[in-house]
Parts: structure tokens; C-alpha cells; sequence
């Protein structure tokens, strides 16, 4: 499998510096660890020492090596459309393995009002659905 690896220094509002590691995967796109360690911890990790305390985090193992697909979905409602319409109405395409893409980051819904000469019949929003498929060799 293949990955990118990435380092950065990251600043707490304590003024203590720490490092933080990230292996995203590169067939999925989703990060799968990441580490935190001190600033000091990881200078002597980098002089030969071993074993230096960390915290670390995994996440999305279920996608490592599955290959990410999309697909735009227009969704229609009778009436103009909440959070939780919008997230019931995708339930119907979890048995396939689909789920709304950052659901919680939808700040704003874009519904467009449907109908003719003013009278609205009902509205569409268009959503991103995402899966994890096994990756073809």
C-alpha cells in the first residue's frame, strides 16, 4: 500500500511547540494516524533514542487501500429541506455503501425551489454521496 507522510510543528495557546505526524492513505485519501509528540521527545527521537512517549490517533482503517468514489445525487422535497431531511433522504442509499459527504460541514443548504410561473411545487438540493470500494489491481 501506499501513503503520504507528513510532519508539521504545531503552536498550542500554552506556547508549547509539538510535532505532529500524518500517514494519509493514498488509494482512499483519508488520514489513518496521526501522531503528537514534544518538541523534545521528537529532537531525541531524531538523535538515535527509542521508544519516546506520543499520542496518537487512528482513524478511518476501514478505508486503507479501498479507492474513494463520489457521485452527485439531486435530492427533491415538498417542502424546503433541513439538515436532517437532507440526511434521512440519503438513508435510502446506505445498503449500497453510500453516505453523505461532510454532512456536518454542510454550513448552508443551496435548495433551488421548483414549479413554474411562481408557484412552487417543491425544492431540489443537490448532494455528494461518497464509498469506499476495494481498489481495482
Amino acid at each position: 500500500m501506499k501513503g503520504t507522510f507528513s510532519l508539521n510543528r504545531v503552536d498550542s495557546n500554552d506556547n508549547s511547540l509539538s510535532v505532529r505526524f500524518r500517514l494519509r492513505d493514498l488509494t482512499g485519501g483519508k488520514c489513518v494516524i496521526e501522531v503528537t509528540m514534544t518538541m523534545e521527545d521528537f529532537a531525541a527521537l531524531m538523535l538515535g533514542l527509542s521508544e519516546m512517549p506520543c499520542e496518537y490517533t487512528a482513524s478511518n482503517l476501514e478505508t486503507i487501500g479501498k479507492r474513494r468514489e463520489t457521485a452527485p445525487v439531486p435530492m427533491v422535497f415538498d417542502e424546503y429541506p433541513t439538515h436532517e431531511d437532507i440526511a434521512k433522504e440519503a438513508e435510502k442509499f446506505k445498503a449500497d455503501g453510500w453516505e453523505l459527504l461532510s454532512p456536518s460541514k454542510q454550513q448552508r443548504i443551496n435548495a433551488k425551489p421548483l414549479g413554474k410561473n411562481g408557484n412552487i411545487t417543491g425544492y431540489s438540493v443537490a448532494v455528494t454521496l461518497v464509498r469506499f470500494v476495494e481498489a481495482q489491481s
